[in-house]
């Protein structure tokens, strides 16, 4: 169970693509390791995310889907402390999985990418 304050609504994600397209066209840039953060300030009161995890740049749908899962986790536990913004994180530089024990220091480190951004954007 979430704690208070540490949920994930779906109030907190983009979904239409008419929110996307205003964010990627009238944002500023902040960029860490393979990924790329757009932001935008909206009129709501939260932030809000968007994931761009091109098949083009992750081949496999389990890759791409834990790339989702670790940005995911990562907004949701800074949700509280980010200002009013639209958020799109894009994969910009092609990733593959790692084999053996090397996977969970590259997701570490994909992580820590992620929370780089966010921590930016927070401050």
């Amino acid at each position: 169970m979430a704690m208070a304050g540490h949920r994930y609504p779906s109030a907190a994600r983009l979904r239409r693509p008419v929110e996307f397209k205003s964010v990627l066209n009238e944002s500023r840039r902040l960029r860490s390791g393979v990924f790329e953060l757009r932001f935008h300030h909206n009129e709501s009161l939260s932030a809000r995310l968007g994931l761009v995890i091109p098949k083009k740049l992750a081949r496999q749908a389990v890759l791409r889907n834990l790339v989702r899962r670790l940005a995911r986790e990562s907004f949701r536990l800074r949700l509280i402390s980010l200002p009013p913004v639209d958020v799109v994180i894009r994969l910009a530089k092609p990733i593959c999985l790692e084999p053996g024990r090397a996977r969970l220091s590259q997701r570490k480190a994909w992580r820590a990418d992620v929370d780089a951004l966010l921590a930016n954007l927070a401050t």
